[in-house]
């Protein structure tokens, strides 16, 4: 091997080091989706921030009420961003079509969520211990969707 070939290589794995350093600095996210049912007169107990008339430009849980659903059940946790609910895409809404499609979902609520990874937690995914690393993907990877990763259905009282 020349000196040349030798230092072609040595700038590669340079190359490839800073590349994947860079990596490393993307926050690692799971997408998240729960099905909760509850009475008409049941809060879900969150509030929310952003929209595409907004500086966030998504919509994201702003805080989660120790009465509602999903501090109840576990489910919501505040900064996730809400991609979907009931079928309807979150991605380019106005903060006011977001509040008016929650207050509107009925009594079964269907809610896909990214959430940002906390690498020293251990996920509980259907009473699997599971550690992050086995279900996070990094959100600029990919162009595909990402497979739903969590699904609970969550069961409120029922009348």
């Amino acid at each position: 091997m020349t000196a040349s070939e030798n230092n072609s290589i040595v700038d590669g794995r340079r190359a490839v080091h800073k590349a994947l350093s860079k990596l490393a600095a993307i926050p690692e996210t799971v997408l998240l989706s729960f099905e909760i049912r509850k009475l008409s007169s049941e809060s879900l107990g969150i509030t929310i921030i952003g929209g595409v008339n907004a500086k966030a430009k998504f919509i994201y849980v702003k805080s989660v009420d120790k009465n509602g659903l999903c501090y109840k059940y576990n489910t919501l946790e505040i900064g996730d961003q809400i991609l979907m609910v009931n079928e309807h895409n979150f991605r380019n809404v106005t903060h006011e079509e977001a509040v008016r499609v929650l207050r509107e979902s009925g009594t079964c609520v269907k809610i896909m969520v990214s959430r940002i990874v906390d690498k020293k937690r251990k996920y509980d995914l259907d009473g699997l211990q599971i550690t992050q690393d086995a279900c996070v993907f990094s959100n600029t990877l990919s162009t595909e969707e990402p497979a739903v990763l969590e699904n609970k259905q969550i069961w409120g009282k029922i009348a």
